[in-house]
């Protein structure tokens, strides 16, 4: 099991890792907080990084059973912060940007 924060679906609680590298660099204009991310991208993501710890899961039960337009936010950031990102302040410039 790969550490991570611990994340309740539905009535499933899971330990959400890290996004693997392949979904970092498939989406790095998110990560970077450069692009916005739809919901598609987002359940893709924590789909990705979930499976790292659950293989058994398949996107047909995830989306079905466990994920929601109530909890893909909450899911999606859980990832993204255990993944090592941090949310930009509105306005915020980040190094090497104009």
């Amino acid at each position: 099991m790969i550490t991570g924060q611990a994340l309740t679906l539905a009535d499933r609680e899971f330990i959400a890792p890290p996004a693997p590298f392949c979904v970092m660099r498939k989406y790095a204009a998110v990560f970077n907080g450069d692009e916005v991310a739809t919901p598609q991208l987002m359940a893709e993501v924590v789909l990705t990084s979930l499976q790292r710890n659950y293989p058994e899961l398949t996107q047909e039960e995830f989306e079905a059973k466990y994920l929601d337009i109530s909890n893909i936010g909450e899911a999606f950031k859980a990832v993204m912060t255990t993944s090592g990102t941090k949310e930009k302040t509105p306005g915020e410039v980040r190094p090497g940007k104009k």
